[in-house]
């Protein structure tokens, strides 16, 4: 039976090769809140594609995604979203939300886009002045014992979420080329 991962652990594994994301944006509901929850990943990002900085193929079937860390050897796909209570797919200005739980309480998300073919994973980018995230909505700071922020939770207004959404909040964690279409 293959191992099922959840996403935040195999895309934080990602993120920290790549140089993560500091403290995680976590959110105390799938987001968007305003969005309902989708069954399945259009047509257009179905398929197979491939990372060629670290040779890893990944697929995106109707409900899953799932990463071959071995591509160009002994294949074993390891699924890292499954649409699920747990995991929860959004539709968003042409890019999808993949919300998983974080843990007992709050939801992360990872965005995925796919633009001229190529699949990029994003996370939100905590800004250097955290104030300016309360003008989202609420916001609650969660901080270790020597006082440093280890997540930020928010809970963004319809605004405040399309303002946390543009680009410039957006940090890229890997990006995949597609190499084959759904048949």
């Amino acid at each position: 039976m293959k191992k099922t991962i959840n996403i935040c652990s195999a895309l934080i594994l990602v993120s920290v090769l790549l140089g993560s994301c500091a403290a995680p944006i976590l959110f105390e509901t799938a987001q968007p809140s305003f969005k309902k929850s989708q069954n399945q990943f259009k047509t257009k990002f179905v398929g197979e594609y491939f990372d060629p900085i670290d040779s890893t193929g990944l697929i995106i079937s109707s409900k899953s995604i799932r990463v071959d860390p071995y591509y160009f050897g002994e294949s074993r796909l390891d699924t890292i979203f499954s649409i699920s209570e747990d995991n929860i797919l959004k539709y968003y200005k042409k890019r999808y939300l993949l919300n998983y739980k974080f843990d007992e309480e709050d939801w992360g998300i990872h965005i995925v886009d796919l633009k001229d073919d190529q699949l990029t994973f994003y996370c939100f980018n905590i800004p250097d002045d955290i104030s300016s995230l309360k003008n989202l909505g609420t916001v609650r700071e969660v901080k270790n014992e020597c006082g440093e922020t280890v997540k930020m939770v928010v809970n963004p207004t319809r605004k405040g979420f399309a303002k946390l959404f543009d680009d410039k909040n957006l940090k890229s964690l890997v990006v995949y080329q597609k190499v084959s279409k759904p048949n």
